[in-house]
């Protein structure tokens, strides 16, 4: 499946860079970075290029029903319900086989332990890096699902 020429950028050049005004810190300084470094500037916007181009592709695939829905389970994966279920399988499991009720009490703290570290660490990752859903700078994307929260990275599914 082809894009319209219309909805495809012409050239890693006619990626626009944000405002560096508007990034939190860490974009800030990781655009001026790259603004010291042509090189390593033109790869990244070689490599934005293909990935709007990519985005664009896989948007026009979401308006087949199976694929649309495919994606929205993917997406409810980060839920917290989810894991919580996987959790209380694995311990019924584990007393299933009879373990020591310490190992079991053991193994569900490390995972509740390791799970609240990833998601402190999500939210860090989300306070510090402003990336804008695909739909929200490319006018071509036409939106399937409500989206979770306002930024795309880190998403929920990072967590695990």
């Amino acid at each position: 499946m082809r894009l319209p020429k219309s909805t495809m950028p012409l050239s890693p050049r006619s990626v626009k860079e944000p405002s560096l005004d508007t990034l939190p810190n860490l974009m800030r300084y990781f655009y001026q970075f790259l603004a010291g470094k042509p090189r390593l500037h033109y790869w990244q916007k070689k490599l934005l290029h293909w990935d709007t181009r990519l985005c664009l592709q896989v948007n026009l695939l979401s308006h087949q029903k199976w694929v649309a829905q495919f994606f929205k389970g993917i997406s409810r994966l980060g839920d917290g319900w989810f894991w919580l279920l996987a959790l209380v399988i694995v311990t019924v499991e584990w007393v299933w086989q009879a373990q020591a009720p310490h190992l079991i009490m053991i193994k569900v703290v490390a995972v509740v332990f390791t799970s609240s570290c990833g998601y402190g660490l999500y939210k860090l990752l989300k306070i510090h890096t402003v990336r804008p859903r695909p739909y929200q700078v490319h006018q071509a994307i036409t939106l399937g699902e409500r989206p979770l929260d306002v930024f795309s990275f880190p998403d929920r599914k990072s967590v695990v």
